[in-house]
């Protein structure tokens, strides 16, 4: 599915590829005051790779995944181009989330730790667990959402901008991306 991919954040918006469609992720205005500048960017750019991915398994009729943090959880609804909810609200309460987030930050901070060079086993087993804690994050969220029927590397998209969300990434280094693999 083609469309405008665009940022929808707070009350600003920023157009990222123009299509006939449209397709937009926005996350609430409280959500978007509770981040700094620098989070502001990191939310952006997962937003950016959500987007990148496409909008494959997003109900019908779907344009806009609109995202929220509360208490109780994420929240994320689907609307139409009309601002009409197409899909009811899903929560992904966040004792779902919450182990597989800690377990994402505690391998980043493994790798921070980790004095080895760059082309290290340690450091190469360090990000092929980062990828699996962030798999597993991806699969407990479509578990979350089965009706949606997203695939696997949305629901990877979609968790990283959770995790931004609801961890300062500005102060974990390494949590964007994954080292090359030796060859």
């Amino acid at each position: 599915m083609g469309g405008v991919k665009s940022l929808l954040v707070g009350l600003g918006r920023a157009t990222v590829e123009a299509d006939p469609v449209g397709y937009e992720v926005c996350i609430d205005e409280e959500t978007w005051r509770s981040v700094d500048e620098a989070r502001r960017r990191e939310c952006q750019l997962a937003i950016q790779e959500l987007l990148d991915v496409g909008v494959e398994g997003w109900p019908q009729r779907a344009r806009r995944l609109c995202v929220s943090v509360t208490e109780q959880g994420c929240v994320m609804s689907w609307r139409d181009a009309d601002g009409r909810d197409v899909h009811p609200a899903l929560v992904v309460p966040r004792d779902v989330l919450a182990p597989h987030v800690q377990a994402y930050v505690d391998v980043i901070r493994a790798m921070e730790r980790a004095e080895e060079g760059h082309g290290s086993a340690r450091l190469e087993a360090l990000d092929m667990a980062k990828k699996l804690a962030h798999d597993d994050g991806a699969r407990a969220l479509a578990q979350c959402i089965t009706d949606s029927a997203l695939p696997l590397e949305s629901c990877r998209k979609l968790f990283s901008l959770l995790f931004v969300l609801l961890v300062d990434t500005t102060r974990l280094h390494g949590h964007r991306g994954h080292r090359p693999v030796r060859g």
